[in-house]
């Protein structure tokens, strides 16, 4: 039952992703 670490993974992942977009949204300012 390694659920709950693979569902804090797969945020952590998503987190990571979004904060690369926000990042990159940010340059193009």
């Amino acid at each position: 039952m390694q659920f709950v670490k693979l569902c804090r993974y797969l945020l952590a992942r998503l987190a990571v992703i979004l904060n690369a977009k926000r990042v990159m949204s940010d340059d193009e300012r």
